[in-house]
């Protein structure tokens, strides 16, 4: 099983896995389960060249080497709509107004490898958003661990309750020595 490469973007959408159907759901495990780099159409990729900024001598001067990639989230419908929701809710801050997902590279000194850098990202963004939708299933010994730790949670509160009954009856039985 695919796991987020990052924690907060399986937290960040355990409230929205819920809400999806099992035909849903398995729609987003195919389209995780083929979707690679080479699914993103480059066709539907807008981007632009600028000047990268620190060192590199006069490389850095001379050559557009930053790539700037943007993405419209809403028009790619070769992704699933849950997962399109699920991008535009966990990628808010990297979307601008008109709803383009910007993806930046200046890492390294050519443009074709700043190219492939943000395709890479954006392969990332999109899987990590589609991943964070399915719901993460135990395995048999969580599974267990997690039955074992119920029982447990509920013999404990068993005798918490057991201990304050007896102690509310003792308050009784002593009301009537006079």
């Amino acid at each position: 099983m695919l796991r987020p490469l990052c924690r907060f973007f399986a937290s960040a959408s355990t409230s929205y896995r819920l809400s999806l159907s099992d035909s849903r759901v398995n729609e987003v495990k195919a389209f995780v389960s083929r979707f690679s780099v080479a699914a993103i159409p480059a066709d539907r990729l807008e981007t632009q060249f600028s000047r990268s900024s620190g060192a590199g001598g006069q490389n850095v001067n001379k050559v557009a080497t930053k790539v700037d990639m943007r993405f419209k989230v809403q028009d790619a419908d070769w992704i699933p709509e849950p997962v399109k929701e699920n991008l535009i809710r966990e990628q808010a801050a990297r979307m601008n107004k008109r709803g383009l997902l910007i993806m930046t590279s200046e890492r390294h000194r050519t443009q074709a490898q700043n190219i492939q850098d943000c395709i890479e990202k954006l392969h990332v963004v999109i899987r990590d958003a589609a991943v964070a939708i399915i719901p993460l299933e135990p395995d048999a010994e969580k599974a267990e661990r997690i039955n074992e730790l119920r029982a447990y949670d509920k013999e404990r509160s068993m005798k918490e309750k057991q201990h304050r009954s007896n102690a509310k009856s003792q308050r009784k039985a002593g009301r009537n020595d006079y």
